[in-house]
């Protein structure tokens, strides 16, 4: 019999062994945080998921903003291009009427500067002939006093005679 009961003690250790183990995975197992397994898993996969989608829409809203912004700034870029073309052109007009005004500027002061050296000489000229007037006055009176008078009365007396005379015609 000792060797049936060594058996029977071979498989009564063997079955203890076995019940320990079986509990000891067994309260592993139901302790164990990711136990909830497949559904826990599934749980994630679905958050993850929604957390994709989430941020593939804000993605997409962000790049057709971005798409937009990127529009108008090129339609903003386009317009003060025209409005500088237009600014510039402005500009040349501004420039070409105001060589035109410097040429007239420049050729209206060329004319008053010949208008007064006209003046100046026609000034001189007047102040030349003022003073050979009053000089030529200056002597007629003094020739008066000395018999010059009579001369002219004389001079108007002749006049007056050939006026009053017939033609002898």
């Amino acid at each position: 019999m000792s060797g049936r009961q060594s058996s029977c003690s071979c498989v009564v250790a063997l079955l203890a062994l076995w019940s320990m183990v079986s509990l000891v995975v067994v309260v592993v197992w139901a302790s164990w945080p990711p136990r909830a397994g497949l559904q826990g898993c599934l749980n994630g996969l679905q958050s993850l998921e929604e957390k994709m989608e989430g941020a593939r829409v804000m993605k997409e809203k962000e790049l057709r903003a971005l798409e937009r912004e990127i529009e108008q700034s090129r339609n903003n870029q386009s317009r003060m291009q025209l409005e500088i073309e237009h600014i510039l052109q402005n500009l040349r007009l501004t420039n070409t009427s105001l060589m035109g005004c410097l040429l007239e500027q420049a050729v209206l002061k060329e004319n008053l500067t010949t208008l007064e050296e006209e003046v100046a000489v026609a000034e001189s000229t007047q102040l030349r002939l003022s003073q050979e007037q009053a000089l030529n006055e200056g002597k007629e009176h003094a020739g008066m006093g000395r018999g010059g008078n009579t001369a002219i009365f004389k001079c108007r007396k002749l006049n007056q005679l050939e006026q009053s005379q017939p033609c002898p015609i």
